[in-house]
């Protein structure tokens, strides 16, 4: 069963995050995030692929996480003035999960999947 890949409009995005997504030839949205640690995270999805990639990378430019996943329902924005959130939700018929990404004020990464 297909289902729709549910996500937040551009401007809400930029209103709760702080980041405008640019949108790619392809039509998914990429937002970056970069840190006075030197620090950067990519968050991409693409509403037509149900499909996420998270790419954080450390101050020396060394690859901390790559993730690409499908399979994708729902993108949520948690903000609040302390933390910011960007929550995905999957559903692959077998299991289906959570990837919480606190983008603000540092970064922290947190998956689940469920059978």
């Amino acid at each position: 069963m297909d289902r729709e890949f549910i996500t937040p409009e551009d401007l809400d995005v930029f209103e709760r995050l702080d980041a405008w997504p640019e949108t790619m030839d392809d039509g998914s949205r990429l937002l970056t995030f970069s840190y006075p640690s030197g620090e950067h995270l990519t968050f991409a999805y693409s509403p037509l692929g149900r499909s996420i990639r998270l790419r954080w990378t450390n101050s020396t430019g060394a690859t901390v996480l790559d993730m690409f996943r499908e399979s994708a329902t729902e993108l949520i924005i948690r903000a609040d003035p302390e933390k910011k959130y960007l929550v995905t939700r999957f559903d692959m018929g077998e299991c289906s999960g959570e990837l919480r990404v606190q983008t603000h004020p540092t970064v922290t990464i947190t998956d689940r999947l469920l059978l």
